[in-house]
């Protein structure tokens, strides 16, 4: 849980300040560390609470935070939000909530944590 949380406010630092130039120059490398990153967020909720539905339901509550942060770009210099980064912040949701359902089916989960 502390995990998640403290991803969480990673991820809102870096959608909500001034965008600092990304290091490599690699195509489409926003939509990668985009998917990437909410791929964890929406993991994390679903391997380490014990309860399916409570887990499912926070992994999915990162599709709207995805896009409050991407509207919230909107006001941030140097930014712009986008539709593409909102529908790659949704399929990283998508895959980390069957990823991480396929990895605690299989019980290479970390121990079930909070209901």
């Amino acid at each position: 849980m502390i995990v998640w949380l403290i991803s969480i406010a990673v991820v809102v630092y870096g959608s909500l300040t001034p965008l600092a130039a990304v290091p490599v120059d690699v195509p489409y490398v926003d939509k990668i560390i985009h998917f990437l990153a909410y791929l964890w967020l929406a993991v994390l909720p679903v391997i380490g609470y014990r309860s399916p539905g409570k887990a499912l339901l926070l992994s999915l509550c990162m599709v709207p935070l995805g896009i409050a942060l991407e509207m919230g770009q909107l006001y941030v210099p140097g930014r712009d939000g986008s539709f593409g980064d909102m529908v790659t912040n949704g399929m990283g949701v998508l895959a980390g909530t069957v990823f991480g359902g396929l990895l605690k089916r299989s019980g290479r989960a970390m121990p079930s944590g909070p209901r």
